[in-house]
């Protein structure tokens, strides 16, 4: 098929991952790259274009967005799974990544959640980081939005890495998506509905949590990046997760967190392996036929 006979967005899409294999630490905001980052791929584009192709990279994971102090939003590259041989010697998070995650998402709609929209005040209400036992446990009708982590994976696709990507003398960091249930708690529909759309609105805004993000007791490395992606929980699945808990049914949206890579412990250095004979028969000694 002729390059040019295909959907402008992909061929804008196709440039850009181009220009950022070529230059893995740029990163720029649309104008820039409209005006720098096509040309040197010999493309041009308009601005929707070159958002449309910026919105598909990071559906599939590319691209990452990261918004400046002064609210302009840059692109650059995100860390992909193909990428692990180059991790070596990066450093990746502690055995309280899992926690940390959860806990930065909900520090951050707790510090950026508005007494005010457009004149408007908005309920007061709380964010907490949810347990198991204590969303078993009952529940007061004090408004909040809460976050549940339900459910934690082995990503796919490190799963999949075969361990000869890496050096001889390092063991694949563990890469785990997180599924996390984002619920509303309140006496009113108002006092419900407000704050969790508001939430919803902050995580598709700010889907990305970097190093200067995340709470700093998992030793996060700086180039780690958390990617908050809506996830379709299927309705059946749900109810079961609320038929388990003691509370009813609370209106709630569901997403995965990925991806949080481990840093394995340091190898122990292992003995050598000893042949030994074994006796499989019943009374027979071990060494004997």
């Amino acid at each position: 098929m002729n390059d040019r006979s295909r959907p402008k967005t992909q061929r804008v899409a196709d440039a850009i991952e181009r220009y950022l294999s070529l230059h893995p630490a740029a990163a720029d905001d649309e104008k820039g790259i409209a005006q720098w980052w096509l040309p040197e791929m010999s493309l041009s584009a308009t601005a929707p274009q070159v958002q449309a192709a910026l919105s598909l990279l990071m559906r599939r994971a590319v691209v990452v967005r990261k918004r400046l102090p002064g609210g302009t939003a840059i692109y650059g590259r995100a860390v992909r799974p193909k990428a692990l041989k180059s991790l070596i010697g990066v450093q990746m998070a502690n055995f309280q990544a899992v926690h940390s995650v959860g806990n930065s998402i909900i520090t951050f709609l707790r510090n950026t959640y508005p007494v005010q929209v457009a004149g408007t005040d908005t309920p007061d209400c709380a964010f907490a980081l949810l347990s198991s036992g204590e969303l078993a446990g009952a529940m007061d009708e004090t408004t909040r939005v809460t976050l549940y982590l339900y459910k934690v994976t082995v990503n796919e696709h490190t799963r999949q890495q075969r361990p000869g990507l890496m050096s001889p003398s390092q063991q694949a960091p563990m890469g785990l998506d997180l599924h996390y249930m984002l619920t509303a708690w309140a006496g009113t529909a108002q006092d419900e509905q407000v704050p969790l759309t508001w939430a919803m609105r902050q995580l598709y805004l700010h889907p990305i949590l970097d190093a200067s993000s995340l709470s700093p007791e998992a030793g996060w490395g700086a180039d780690e990046v958390i990617q908050i992606i809506p996830a379709e929980l299927p309705t059946e699945e749900m109810m079961r997760i609320w038929d388990a808990l003691e509370p009813p049914y609370r209106l709630s949206v569901s997403y995965i967190a990925r991806m949080v890579r481990i840093d394995p412990d340091a190898l122990v250095a292992a003995g050598p392996v000893v042949a030994t004979r074994l006796g499989f028969g019943p009374g027979t000694p071990a060494g004997t036929r």
